[in-house]
């Protein structure tokens, strides 16, 4: 049996010859090394040599190394030669078992020393080899950095570097102090007073000394919102703000570093998949910034703009409690509360200053997630975190352990109203100031629609309104609770009330019942309806005086006429016959509309409607005898346009823009918007005056259509107005106060007689504000202007009156268009039946006699009318015999008294 050869190789343990001498670190150095390598570089080059490292006064010499090193490579053949030597050792010895002992001890040493001297020889060349291998590395790397050390290009290229690195320095630390005053600029105007002003718009009216109050503020899409000082604010709610949102406020001076540091790990984290990007570290100062500028894209440069900002702004206001005060104000609580001050009212219907601990922890743990943490909605999730931000109080000592556990035990304590709708909920008035604002800085300052909205709602506007509030109230009183409305509340309605001397309008209602809903439809300024008959004093009667086609005295006949295939109807059965111009009114008859704008002319009629009376909706579809005499317009026109066209009526022919603010200031008190539009003429006086006399009968007349709508003690004029079907149901009045235009009927349009609605509400609707807003006032009517003059006529003939005239009625003419012959005819009273044979020709008389002409009367005054008068009254002869009776000598009066006034009757 074989066994394994214990290997007595003992080249393969690395020893130190006995002849190495130690050597000194300073021998080593000057003959190894040079001079200027450390004693760490020393151990470097020696390991690299593939030898462990000692102390350094003894390390083999150079030329031991390299014989070292050289004898490795013949390990392998040496080995072999060792190996067959023993062999033969042992083979001999086996033959020569007999020889003597000390014969086999000779050999056996003489074979130890041949192999020991083999071994000695071996390593020693190794040494030698190695060595010189690691002087040679050495050298190498010394080469190395000597060419580095001396290489001018390097040199260069390290000075370029580093000249580049000084620069970018310097740009950075320009940008930096750039950035930081450029952001410190945009912070110079930034204090309590300013930051509320900028929250919060104004909107004003004037009180009856001419002094603005305050209506209401406005709030983006109904949010509520409240500045309070700090003064207002509970302690407990600082204190729950800092311990939850800033620990550090107190002491840093707008970043904390230790949160930012973890914030900016946390984002590279997140940056390679590592957590998520939810990574927090603003101070309350950030936040307040972010909140003031809207930027919330979550780029490293905002943020270092938001760092800057913030360090600015607490060098600029140096105020912790001023920098937390603007905190808590604009901060966002849920629910459309803006500040700590609405948050209180709204979820427990208290002050600020008012709050507990546990309040004030709710409300300041909503800000972090509104949604999640609203206590409405998510009840148990603001319980929860309410009593996180309780255990932060009580770790900062904001709280004593007593108030922890009483807090953190009770409920939530919501005030019954929280669950409530939370919209704010403006008068239609304050809706229509809004719209107007808006649409006013689009078309005047170029803004967005967006960003003018924004401005009214948050950009600290103070808008002066035109509104009477004694006069907004008693509207809103009876729309309210319906007074004198129909007992089906179906149908709705609308009204506004205008100064016509200013255009101001004074008060708006835009719908029946309460208002609940925020900027809902506004029937007064957004709803165009066709307005019927009260169209017809706008667009045929006052046009047709102004233009001489018509006076008080032209005679119409009420009959049957057809054009084309349409054949219009009165209201009433039956037709009347000849009746002169205020007859016509009175009663509201549709055919001798149709005649009368027959003579005035279609173009004539739209060219007054849409540009002198502005009413900026009618459309060229409207040029028709249907649109402009009886009101069936295309687009219909708003109650806002009716009441101010009817307010040039009331302002001696003057006309002003409906409007509802005077000016609006902007956040620094600078004019943003001021309303400056000039009255036009729309009518002469006389026109105007003339027009109202005969609008008188419309309401004090036996046959008026609104005699529902007479006043307690003021003169009235108006004009009632009801469209096919009954789907649409007017009135437009004016006294020398105020002129109040009233719509009634559905929504979506449909017969009110559906509803069991057959007279006019709007004539009651109308009667019962007017009689509200004018307790305490006075008033006579309206003074006759120089220009027109009072004559008696025939109200068959439309000729002055003489004996033969059973009927008589006194009216006011233009000077220069009066008419100059007497009746000289015996015939029955106004309102005989007409003539059954349908016809489309105007026949204004029954009598050639009767012809209207523009001569002049016997009074000296100039006729600038004379031609148009003239080519519009051919008439048809009758059978009636002609009389001559005696002519009643009524001259008109030289003058007209100042004095003198339209009667009530």
């Amino acid at each position: 049996m074989k066994h394994a050869r214990k290997n007595t190789d003992t080249r393969t343990k690395r020893k130190t010859p006995t002849e190495v001498k130690k050597r000194t670190e300073a021998d080593y150095r000057r003959k190894y090394l040079y001079e200027d390598e450390s004693s760490t570089t020393v151990r470097r080059q020696i390991a690299s040599a593939g030898y462990k490292t000692r102390s350094l006064d003894s390390y083999i010499p150079a030329d031991k190394l390299e014989s070292k090193v050289r004898s490795r490579n013949t390990i392998d053949d040496t080995k072999k030669i060792d190996t067959a030597k023993i062999a033969a050792s042992e083979n001999h010895a086996k033959r020569t078992r007999a020889s003597s002992a000390s014969s086999s001890a000779r050999k056996s040493s003489t074979s130890s020393r041949k192999t020991t001297n083999t071994a000695t020889s071996s390593k020693a060349t190794s040494s030698k080899t190695a060595s010189s291998k690691a002087s040679s590395k050495r050298k190498t790397t010394a080469k190395k950095i000597i060419n580095f050390k001396s290489n001018k290009y390097l040199r260069s290229l390290c000075a370029s570097l580093g000249i580049i690195l000084v620069v970018a320095v310097i740009v950075l630390a320009g940008i930096g102090a750039g950035m930081y005053t450029a952001v410190s600029n945009d912070l110079k105007d930034m204090n309590v007073q300013n930051l509320a002003l900028n929250y919060s718009s104004f909107v004003y009216y004037n009180d009856a000394d001419g002094n603005a109050i305050e209506e209401v503020q406005l709030h983006h899409e109904g949010e509520r919102r409240v500045w309070v000082d700090s003064e207002d604010i509970s302690i407990n709610l600082k204190n729950a703000a800092v311990a939850i949102e800033d620990e550090r406020f107190y002491q840093h001076n707008g970043i904390d570093l230790k949160r930012t540091f973890g914030a900016a790990v946390k984002w590279g984290l997140s940056k390679i998949g590592i957590g998520n990007a939810s990574y927090g570290g603003s101070t309350i100062t950030q936040q307040l910034i972010k909140n003031i500028t809207n930027e919330k894209d979550r780029s490293v440069t905002r943020k270092f703009k938001e760092i800057m900002r913030a360090i600015a702004l607490e060098k600029q206001i140096d105020n912790k409690d001023t920098i937390l005060t603007m905190y808590l104000n604009i901060s966002y609580f849920s629910n459309q509360c803006n500040g700590v001050e609405a948050a209180s009212n709204l979820y427990f219907s208290k002050k600020a200053s008012e709050l507990s601990p546990a309040e004030a922890a709710l409300i300041v743990g909503i800000t972090q997630r509104p949604t999640y943490y609203d206590p409405i909605r998510n009840p148990n999730n603001a319980l929860a975190k309410r009593n996180t931000v309780l255990k932060k109080m009580y770790d900062h000592d904001y709280i004593t352990k007593e108030e922890y556990e009483a807090s953190v035990n009770s409920p939530l304590g919501l005030s019954t109203s929280a669950t409530e709708s939370r919209k704010t909920v403006y008068s239609y008035f304050v809706d229509a100031v809004i719209s107007d604002v808006i649409n006013d800085l689009v078309e005047k300052k170029g803004y967005s629609s967006t960003f003018a909205e924004q401005q009214v709602f948050s950009g600290g506007l103070k808008i002066y309104t035109t509104m009477d509030k004694s006069v907004q109230e008693a509207m809103e009183n009876v729309y309210e609770n319906r007074t004198g409305f129909p007992s089906n509340k179906g149908p709705q309605s609308a009204m506004v009330v205008l100064d016509p001397k200013t255009g101001e309008i004074k008060g708006l209602v835009g719908g029946a019942g309460k208002k609940t809903e925020a900027r809902g439809l506004n029937r007064a300024t957004q709803s165009k309806r066709q307005p019927g008959s009260s169209i017809k004093p706008i667009s045929v009667y006052a046009p047709g005086i102004e233009l001489g086609k018509l006076n008080s005295a032209t005679v119409l006949k009420d009959e049957k006429i057809s054009i084309g295939d349409w054949s219009p109807s009165n209201s009433y059965s039956g037709y009347k016959g000849n009746m002169v111009l205020s007859k016509c009114i009175e009663i509201s008859s549709n055919t001798t509309a149709v005649k009368a704008l027959q003579l005035l002319g279609i173009e004539n009629s739209y060219n007054f409607a849409k540009n002198k009376f502005n009413l900026s909706s009618i459309i060229p579809s409207d040029k028709s005898l249907a649109s402009l005499a009886l009101g069936g317009l295309t687009d219909g026109v708003t109650v806002r346009d009716m009441a101010g066209a009817y307010g040039a009526l009331a302002n001696g022919g003057m006309y002003n823009t409906p409007h509802t603010y005077t000016k609006v200031l902007d956040s620094t008190g600078e004019v943003l918007l001021e309303f400056d539009e000039k009255p036009h003429r729309a009518v002469s006086e006389a026109t105007a005056f003339i027009m109202t006399d005969m609008l008188s009968d419309v309401i004090n007349g036996r046959s008026g259509t609104a005699r529902t709508a007479k006043l307690n003690n003021i003169p009235a004029y108006g004009k009632t107005g009801t469209t096919n079907d009954n789907k649409d149901k007017w009135f437009v009045g004016y006294t020398t106060h105020y002129v109040g235009a009233v719509w009634f009927g559905f929504d979506t349009p449909k017969n009110l007689k559906t509803a069991g609605i057959s007279n006019n509400p709007s004539c009651v609707i109308w009667k019962n504000v007017m009689n509200k807003i004018h307790s305490g006032k006075t008033s006579a009517g309206f003074v006759a202007p120089s220009s027109v003059k009072k004559t008696s006529i025939c109200s068959n003939t439309g000729k002055l009156a003489s004996s033969g005239c059973s009927y008589v009625v006194t009216d006011y003419f233009v000077a220069g268009n009066i008419p100059s012959r007497f009746c000289k005819n015996q015939h029955t009273a106004t309102g005989a039946s007409a003539s059954s044979s349908p016809t489309a020709s105007v026949s204004p008389s029954s009598n050639p006699e009767d012809a209207q002409t523009a001569q002049p009367s016997s009074m000296p005054i100039q006729d600038p009318t004379a031609e148009n008068s003239t080519s519009t009254q051919t008439q048809q002869p009758t059978s009636a015999p002609v009389q001559t009776p005696e002519p009643i000598p009524v001259t008109p009066p030289a003058s007209t008294p100042a004095t003198e006034y339209i009667p009530i009757n």
